[in-house]
């Protein structure tokens, strides 16, 4: 009996243990369980805060580009509202002249005899070799003041015997197109000498400029020399000497002329000089 009794209390232990040992497996499973849940929670966590914090990366950088354009529309505004200063063109470039660099040179031009009445008649077109220097003196001139000297020599040679001769040699204004006077001379039969400047003023751009000029030649058999002195203010660049073709209709034109034009007297062969 009390054997039976031992093994039933005996087989009731190993039943508890069992029963025990099988519900901390089960705790312990619960546990792993739980942990991984846990664990997938945590990773889940984490994996949205990744995500989370990438966003606002996305927001600055869209924010930073808005604020270029915000930048870049603001300049581009400021520039747009700054004032263009106008270039006012000269009459020199509204006719698409260009100078001429001093030195040698040649032009055509009308040999002429006279008429019945005196005046110029075209009689052979000839060619006439020539020389320019252009000299800038301030030395010894009133102060705000430069003298521009032209000198041109000119080779008579291929003039056709017992004419004379017709060219155009003339001081204008560059800015404005208007012919400069030349002052009084004294002409013999050898020279043409400068007595005194004379003054004009040209206004450019609301600016006036107070100009004289002398103009003084020699006379060779084959040769002539021509010296151009105008005094200019030391701002002004706007003086240039036409030197070239004329014959007789263009000379008779040329005394009334207050304004050249390049298509009416200027239209054969023709050099500009001048400093600019």
């Amino acid at each position: 009996m009390k054997n039976k009794i031992l093994s039933i209390a005996l087989t009731t232990a190993l039943c508890l243990t069992l029963c025990a040992c099988g519900s901390k497996e089960e705790a312990s499973n619960t546990v792993v369980e739980n942990e991984s849940v846990a664990k997938t929670e945590a990773v889940v966590e984490v994996k949205t805060s990744v995500e989370n914090t990438e966003a606002p990366i996305e927001t600055v950088e869209q924010t930073t580009e808005e604020a270029q354009t915000v930048v870049e529309t603001e300049t581009a505004t400021a520039e747009s509202t700054e004032p263009v200063e106008e270039v006012v063109p000269t009459w020199f470039d509204e006719h698409g002249l260009t100078l001429t660099p001093a030195g040698a040179f040649s032009f055509n031009t009308m040999s002429a005899v006279a008429d019945d009445n005196g005046n110029p008649k075209d009689y052979e077109l000839f060619n006439v070799p020539a020389n320019m220097t252009i000299d800038v003196v301030t030395e010894g001139v009133e102060e705000g003041y430069k003298n521009i000297i032209y000198t041109v020599f000119y080779d008579k040679s291929n003039m056709p015997e017992g004419t004379g001769w017709l060219w155009n040699s003339t001081l204008i204004d560059g800015y404005t197109g208007v012919t400069l006077d030349i002052g009084d001379t004294y002409v013999d039969s050898e020279t043409t000498t400068a007595i005194n400047e004379h003054y004009q003023t040209i206004t450019f751009d609301g600016v006036d400029y107070n100009v004289g000029a002398t103009q003084s030649t020699e006379y060779g058999e084959t040769t002539l020399t021509q010296v151009f002195t105008v005094k200019v203010p030391v701002d002004y660049d706007g003086v240039t000497l036409a030197i070239g073709y004329s014959d007789a209709t263009s000379y008779m034109s040329e005394v009334e002329a207050e304004t050249y034009d390049k298509d009416y007297l200027f239209d054969k062969e023709t050099c500009y000089f001048g400093i600019n």
